[in-house]
């Protein structure tokens, strides 16, 4: 940011942008929701101690971390599979990215138990085929009722249409707002019909919130520099508005 200006001026040469919001204005309402989920609200972890035990041994901080996050991802399984329940009751599409493959194949299985009786369910991740994962992809956007699909964020967040959805769960955050934005794009884009509420899932407590503080630093320059109205969008949704924010320091209703 110390040269911002210098570098607005310059792109300005060499650059042409249509708004996000003179798109968004041919589209279906696209809205926002950061739940924070306390330690009452989570489940416990389940099968990490010795995952945990190994990376500690090594000293390595990304092992650690990594396990740590993929750790955090499997307290919101509960809160996850209930809220995906409770959507199709309603006859509603969903669509949950998570962050590891591992993670995306319990969560799947889970959801597939609860549900294979009453709606369609889909699980794949990078280890899955990209011919298999555009089949999936077919019966996922030409289902008429209830449907779920299962997926990293890594393997369906780019270039992919799944904008017949009307809940989509972030259960694992990436560490770009480049990623953030892409894995939006999937569900508010051109041939959107429905309006799609799009959820981020945070573990209080956990590496969860430390990801989330450093994608936040990260989405005011960016929405500055490429004046991206999404990463301005979300920073906001995250941060809360002022009256939020006012009403929790004074611990007011």
């Amino acid at each position: 940011l110390s040269n911002e200006q210098e570098l607005l001026s310059r792109l300005n040469w060499c650059r042409y942008k249509t708004s996000q919001k003179a798109v968004a204005k041919s589209l279906p309402p696209k809205r926002r929701q950061v739940v924070y989920l306390d330690r009452s609200e989570q489940n416990a972890p389940a099968g990490f101690k010795r995952d945990i035990a190994r990376a500690s041994k090594t000293g390595d901080r990304e092992s650690i971390f990594e396990v740590m996050l993929q750790e955090a991802a499997s307290r919101k399984r509960k809160y996850v599979i209930e809220r995906v329940e409770e959507a199709v009751a309603s006859g509603q599409k969903v669509t949950v990215f998570t962050g590891r493959r591992a993670d995306c194949e319990r969560l799947g299985a889970a959801i597939e138990k609860s549900l294979s009786k009453v709606a369609s369910i889909f699980c794949a991740h990078g280890g899955t085929s990209t011919e298999k994962r555009d089949e999936i992809r077919h019966q996922y956007m030409s289902a008429q009722g209830a449907a779920v699909l299962v997926g990293t964020g890594d393997a369906w967040g780019e270039s992919i249409n799944l904008q017949d959805t009307d809940l989509a769960l972030f259960v694992m955050l990436p560490w770009t707002p480049k990623a953030l934005r892409q894995w939006e794009g999937r569900f508010a884009r051109l041939g959107q019909k429905r309006p799609v509420l799009i959820s981020y899932v945070i573990a209080k407590d956990t590496v969860d919130e430390h990801v989330a503080d450093i994608v936040l630093d990260k989405l005011p320059p960016v929405g500055t520099i490429a004046e991206d109205e999404t990463a301005e969008e979300i920073s906001s949704a995250f941060m809360g508005d002022a009256s939020d924010l006012l009403a929790r320091v004074a611990g007011l209703p």
